[in-house]
């Protein structure tokens, strides 16, 4: 695709967006060891609140795939085992500001596999490897709708950049192919997200989102329940799912990735 450098732009945008988050929420953090009768004294109560939840999504995959043409279109089903098994590394993680009732919110999937099969080819050993690298980056701006002691709605609003590269690699005695492709594409995403306290310690989560520009249409659900172990830390636990439907030219991405959330929640 032509279309490149900007959702480059827009992916290191979102990365920077986590980081400079995580260092903005440090300050604040600092800035909340006052005393509070220091706080009352000078009557400014920090107003910014930060939250940021690493997570580890253990998806697995199934749909259409046609991510390296002119190779043809293939059926996947791929389990969490056979993720695990081939994964390389991921990084997965949210970062969140709040001021009153408007929020800036950044969330971030980066995940690489790489499969690979021996064989033997007319007498030779052979191998053939897949390296498939697939960044999921998100930002958006949200308003609280409603919020109570124990219910609060965020109307929520902004961009999804994919950012997917796929490279095959045959080695035989004396041969070696490789072959590689990188599609990039951005959507606009708007939803809203349910948080319900079902005591001062567990609370439950529901997230959903739709959109599309350059796919034809996307959806993204997640549930879940965590614990507060103090003010500042807790873990949640919950099940997403995020399908897509993207093609463009040759190239099609018609995939269902689902699977259980387990994750640590840091507030400042």
């Amino acid at each position: 695709m032509t279309k490149t450098a900007p959702y480059r732009v827009a992916l290191h945008c979102s990365v920077a967006g986590i980081l400079l988050l995580v260092s903005v929420g440090s300050r604040a953090a600092e800035s909340a060891e006052i005393p509070t009768e220091s706080r009352q004294k000078t009557g400014t109560p920090p107003e910014w609140s930060f939250t940021i939840n690493a997570y580890a999504w253990l998806a697995g995959l199934d749909g259409r795939l046609r991510t390296l043409p002119p190779l043809p279109a293939v059926d996947v089903n791929i389990g969490i085992g056979t993720v695990l098994e081939n994964l390389d590394g991921a990084i997965m993680a949210t970062a969140e500001a709040r001021h009153g009732r408007f929020l800036i919110f950044t969330d971030i999937v980066a995940s690489r596999i790489s499969p690979d099969k021996s064989f033997q080819a007319f007498g030779y050993p052979a191998n053939i490897g897949l390296e498939s690298g697939t960044v999921i980056a998100t930002g958006m701006g949200g308003y609280r709708l409603v919020e109570t002691r124990q219910f609060s709605l965020d109307l929520l609003g902004g961009a999804r950049v994919f950012s997917m590269k796929n490279t095959i690699d045959v080695q035989t005695q004396p041969l070696s192919i490789s072959y590689g492709k990188r599609e990039e594409w951005m959507d606009g995403v708007v939803g809203g997200r349910a948080i319900y306290e079902l005591t001062d310690k567990w609370f439950m989560t529901l997230i959903g989102l739709g959109g599309g520009i350059s796919s034809n249409y996307e959806w993204d659900v997640f549930g879940g329940i965590g614990y507060r172990f103090n003010d500042r830390w807790g873990a949640f636990a919950g099940y997403r799912a995020l399908k897509v439907d993207y093609r463009d030219g040759d190239f099609i991405y018609d995939a269902l990735q689902y699977g259980p959330v387990l994750g640590a929640q840091i507030r400042f």
